[in-house]
C-alpha cells in the first residue's frame, strides 16, 4: 500500500511538467481523482496504485511520506535516415501542442533553422506559422549578417558565437535538441527527453537572450498550451 501525501503528488507532477489532466490521463484515472488526491481528500486503493506505478515508471521515487526524487536522465534519442527533418518536426509539433510555452534556438542562419524543420522552399513557410500559433519561437542567431530570410511569429536576436557548443540547439517543453548537420543539407537529431535539462538549458538562453541584439523582431500570435 502506498503511504504518499498530496505535496508529492504535486512535486511529481511538477518535475514532470504535468497537469492534473496529464497525470490523469497517463495513469488511467479520472481527472476528479487526481483532484480529490492533492487536495488530501480519499481516493481508492486501486487508483491511488495507478497513479504511483505511472510516476514510479517516469522515474520518480518516493522518499517516505515527505519527499521525492527524480531519476530523470534519460539516453538521448537519434533522429535520422531521409526522413529526419519531417520527423522532428513532427515530434516538436507534437510537443508544442501539448506544453505550450515556448521554443528556444540557436542557430547560425535562419535559413538554417528553416531547412532543420524540413522547410525547402522558402516561399513556403506554412511549416513555421503552424508551430508558432502552439508556442512563441525564439530564436539567437550567430551569423545574422548571412542570414537574409524572414520567418514568421519567430523573434531573432543576433549574439556573437554559440554559447552552448559548436552545435546548433533547440529546446522545446521537455526536448533538449542538438542538431547535428553534414554538407549543410541532411540532418542528425539528438533528443534528450528531460524536463530538468530543458529548464537548465532555457535559463542559459533566457541570459544569452537579454544580452542579444533584436532584428526584426515581430511579436507571435500563438495558443495557449493545452489543458
Amino acid at each position: 500500500m502506498y503511504a504518499v501525501s498530496p505535496k508529492q503528488i504535486k512535486a511529481a507532477r511538477s518535475l514532470l511538467d504535468w497537469t492534473q489532466d496529464d497525470l490523469a490521463r497517463e495513469s488511467g484515472v479520472s481527472a476528479s481523482t487526481v483532484l480529490k488526491l492533492e487536495r488530501g481528500e480519499g481516493i481508492s486503493r486501486e487508483g491511488l496504485a495507478k497513479i504511483c506505478r505511472k510516476l514510479e515508471e517516469m522515474r520518480i521515487e518516493f522518499l517516505g511520506d515527505k519527499g521525492i526524487m527524480h531519476h530523470h536522465q534519460q539516453s538521448p534519442r537519434t533522429i535520422d535516415g531521409p526522413n529526419s527533418a519531417d520527423d522532428f518536426y513532427e515530434c516538436l509539433l507534437a510537443t508544442a501542442e501539448k506544453r505550450g510555452g515556448e521554443i528556444t534556438a540557436v542557430y547560425p542562419t535562419a535559413e538554417i533553422m528553416a531547412r532543420s524543420l524540413g522547410i525547402v522552399n522558402f516561399d513556403n513557410l506554412e511549416r513555421i506559422e503552424y508551430l508558432g500559433k502552439y508556442a512563441a519561437i525564439k530564436c539567437l542567431l550567430t551569423n545574422a549578417k548571412s542570414s537574409s530570410l524572414i520567418l514568421p511569429n519567430v523573434q531573432f536576436r543576433a549574439i556573437s558565437q554559440m554559447p552552448f557548443g559548436f552545435w546548433p540547439t533547440l529546446i522545446c517543453g521537455d526536448k533538449s535538441v542538438i542538431l547535428l548537420t553534414r554538407d549543410g543539407r541532411d540532418f542528425t537529431y539528438m533528443v534528450v527527453e528531460s524536463f530538468e535539462t530543458a529548464t537548465s538549458e532555457s535559463m542559459r538562453f533566457a541570459l544569452c537572450w537579454d544580452g542579444g541584439i533584436p532584428i526584426g523582431a515581430k511579436e507571435p500570435q500563438f495558443r495557449s498550451r493545452r489543458s
